[in-house]
């Protein structure tokens, strides 16, 4: 699912260093949304060290919220196959603001391979965009 169908990217990640740096990176995604960590301290982290598999990281965290918030606003009711399924209490996301997030670090994936430029000040301000699409309708109320 990682390597998108390319059989030798896909050895590659089977030697499991795709799962520790996924591990590495869902973790500060976590801290980060839950404020224990800072954008610029992540930021000057991955700057150097493995951008491109930390975003490919980034990417599929994205997707698998996305998947997760369309999924919730499917019609889930149908008790012959499904069973009732009661709502699960998490904030709604802004589906829009995900998508725009994984424009970002799509692009900026992009960009690593053609054109030198500054890795942590790009890096920031796709973390940035992440933090506010998971923001709380509460708090983006509070930063405007």
């Amino acid at each position: 699912r990682f390597a998108s169908g390319a059989p030798l990217r896909a050895l590659e990640l089977a030697q499991g260093r795709y799962s520790t740096l996924w591990g590495e990176v869902t973790a500060a995604l976590d801290a980060l949304l839950n404020q224990r960590a800072d954008v610029t301290q992540i930021a000057k982290q991955w700057a150097n060290d493995d951008l491109a598999d930390r975003l490919l990281c980034v990417d599929h965290w994205l997707m698998q919220r996305i998947r997760t918030t369309l999924d919730q606003s499917l019609d889930q009711t149908d008790e012959f196959v499904t069973g009732a399924v009661l709502p699960s209490g998490a904030p709604a996301l802004n589906i829009n603001r995900l998508f725009a997030c994984l424009d970002r670090v799509r692009e900026l994936k992009a960009a690593l391979a053609r054109t030198a430029l500054q890795r942590e000040l790009a890096l920031e301000a796709v973390l940035l965009a992440i933090l506010e699409a998971f923001a709380t309708p509460m708090r983006q109320h509070a930063r405007q």
